[in-house]
């Protein structure tokens, strides 16, 4: 069964936030402290590296207790948030070995289940379009390799640009309400797409409202066994 599902990420993210994110109101400064989050989250270090020291097309990299990241993202404010909170992704995702705090394996993302298809989520940031063409991966990566990619974008957009957060501010222009998340624009363009889906995905988990009454048929199968996964 599909565990790529917003109420899956909604609650790792919330928790993650209401822990280690707390120093600012976020109507006043919407920005994540996506650093204290890895550190937090047991990266000790986060260091910039020349793009030979990794492999080719690799743009960051976990390894022990250290991300490395090409020296070209690192420099980019934007790029390297983005960069590391994709990488937290594959953390909980467990894509990678990686030591997790005990105090946050609850947190781990529905690990007993099989992965799923980005295409079958119909909200689904279409940040995954750009980040391949920035080939983070290999380029001859298996479909499975990519689709890793796509969840840890997924889910990175969504720790940097949290929905609550998002909402305060989605009636300024884009332009702005980067600036004040201090990501690219583009990540605010995806995810002003995607607001209207995971409004209606969790508001429906909290209403118990019935499945066909705010989804389209051709997600109701999916949907309604990632309720069921998650307890409603």
């Amino acid at each position: 069964m599909c565990r790529c599902d917003i109420l899956f990420i909604d609650k790792t993210i919330n928790e993650l936030l209401s822990r280690y994110d707390t120093e600012k109101p976020w109507s006043v400064t919407p920005v994540v402290d996506i650093d204290m989050i890895a550190k937090c989250c047991g990266i000790k270090e986060i260091i910039p590296v020349p793009s030979s020291q990794l492999e080719e097309g690799i743009r960051a990299v976990i390894e022990g207790d250290t991300i490395k990241m090409v020296e070209e993202d690192y420099s980019y404010e934007g790029q390297r948030r983005f960069n590391i909170a994709h990488e937290i992704g594959h953390i909980f995702y467990e894509h990678v070995h990686f030591n997790i705090p005990d105090d946050l394996k609850h947190l781990v993302i529905n690990n007993d289940k099989e992965p799923c298809k980005i295409e079958e989520i119909p909200y689904a940031s279409d940040i995954v379009k750009r980040n391949k063409k920035a080939a983070r991966g290999k380029i001859s990566k298996t479909r499975q390799e990519e689709e890793k990619e796509e969840l840890a974008d997924h889910f990175a957009a969504n720790l940097l640009v949290p929905i609550h957060r998002f909402q305060f501010w989605e009636n300024k222009n884009d332009d702005e309400i980067a600036q004040e998340f201090n990501v690219a624009k583009d990540c605010i363009v995806k995810r002003r797409k995607e607001l209207e889906d995971e409004l209606r995905i969790l508001s429906s988990a909290m209403e118990l409202r019935p499945i066909d009454d705010i989804i389209s048929p051709d997600a109701e199968l999916l949907i309604t066994n990632l309720l069921k996964d998650a307890g409603y």
